[in-house]
């Protein structure tokens, strides 16, 4: 089957809106990592001091219905940048500008989420594809799809992502309670067994990483199929895992958007890949 650069297009346009939408209703319904930031006092109070002229105890005794307005339309406004992924052209500067600040917002979502984990790598980087989706849609939509600079930066990204789930996996930082869990249930395995099941994911997710670089273009490709259905496989476990029918809405919310959030993790590779069998398909008839 021939995929058009066209549809690709709309996969990503589809994985940023995903993205931008839920990490918003994620924001505005639940929490956010930036408070994290707010409320560490080595950084916030020199500022407080200077910009709102109180110390720190009263800004911690007042702030925190003002916090959390601001996180509310922060998540409204990203829920909008969500809407404008899916319209962006080359002749709307507006909606340009709206996906370059959404872009600061997941960037600085990513910041704040290495932070409030005592600054494990592993974070920051497993957070690239959802901060960077909006700039990598913005450089398709300016220089095109197949071009140097959208698949160079897309290697890194998705790399990057699959590194840092890998660095958790594997041990290097402190396996989340929850991927053992997930495991656990999902597929029925001892805590043991979970353990050893994560720890060759990772290092799958480190290898794969590695061979997306290659020169070689089947390599490539399948390194991105494989990415491909661990990205979906790992972005699903959530809703599987905290489904419940006797809880409201079957106990989906938040985790459902936690799963939508996660989607460029397995868009983007899809695209990557594609694009590979797409290049193949055309060499094949023009020899």
């Amino acid at each position: 089957m021939n995929f058009t650069n066209r549809t690709f297009m709309w996969l990503l346009r589809i994985a940023t809106f995903l993205t931008l939408f839920c990490r918003g209703w994620l924001y505005l319904r639940w929490n956010c990592p930036l408070r994290e930031i707010f409320w560490t006092e080595k950084w916030m109070t020199p500022l407080v001091d200077y910009f709102l002229h109180m110390d720190w105890a009263q800004f911690s005794q007042t702030s925190d219905p003002y916090i959390t307005f601001l996180f509310r339309a922060i998540g409204i406004f990203l829920m909008v940048a969500g809407g404008a992924a899916l319209f962006v052209s080359k002749n709307t500067r507006r909606l340009t500008d709206i996906l370059v600040v959404a872009t600061f917002f997941t960037i600085l979502h990513a910041f704040a989420a290495w932070h409030g984990k005592d600054y494990q790598i592993g974070m920051l980087i497993e957070m690239a594809l959802q901060a960077f989706s909006p700039l990598l849609l913005l450089i398709a939509i300016r220089r095109g799809i197949e071009a140097n600079s959208f698949d160079w930066i897309s290697k890194a990204v998705i790399a990057l992502t699959f590194v840092g789930h890998g660095l958790y996996a594997v041990g290097h930082h402190p396996v989340p309670a929850n991927f053992v869990t997930m495991s656990m249930n999902i597929l029925g395995l001892s805590e043991g067994i979970s353990k050893s099941f994560l720890l060759a994911a990772g290092y799958l997710d480190f290898i794969a990483a590695a061979l997306i670089f290659l020169p070689y273009a089947s390599i490539r490709k399948y390194s991105f199929y494989y990415m491909v259905f661990w990205g979906f496989v790992t972005a699903l476990a959530r809703v599987v895992n905290h489904y419940n029918p006797a809880e409201k809405f079957n106990g989906i919310d938040p985790w459902l958007f936690e799963t939508l959030v996660r989607t460029p993790h397995w868009a983007l590779p899809l695209i990557m890949g594609l694009l590979i069998a797409n290049q193949q398909k055309q060499n094949t008839l023009e020899s």
